[in-house]
């Protein structure tokens, strides 16, 4: 009969302590689940923030980019301005050699009429 309380005693011993081991795993797991998830959270707040900063940098590369087009239409309208400018000039030239010979006709010409 004392063979039977011993074996009967080592079954409650290791049952014990199989409870034992299984609950510390379960706690353990627990703490762990919560130390990994606390840890998700930090790298999700983290991803967002980068997120915002991928956005506000795209944003200026987009902005970026429609100045370029707005520097090169202006470019492109300033070139055209110079080759009217250059144009405008000729004719101003041109004009102003019309009047001085206009001038000299008028000069001429009074100068007949008072040496008549």
């Amino acid at each position: 009969m004392t063979n039977l309380w011993n074996f009967l005693g080592s079954i409650l011993v290791g049952l014990f302590s199989m409870f034992g081991v299984i609950y510390t795993a379960k706690s353990a797991r627990k703490e762990r689940e919560i130390s990994i998830n606390a840890k998700i959270d930090g790298l999700s707040a983290q991803i967002k923030a980068l997120e915002k900063k991928q956005d506000k940098h795209n944003s200026v590369i987009e902005r970026t980019f429609l100045l370029e087009k707005d520097v090169e239409n202006v470019s492109s309208n300033i070139e055209e301005i110079r080759a009217q400018l250059k144009d405008s000039q000729a004719e101003i030239v041109s004009l102003n050699q019309k009047m001085f010979d206009i001038r000299e006709k008028e000069v001429r010409l009074e100068e007949k009429v008072n040496n008549n």
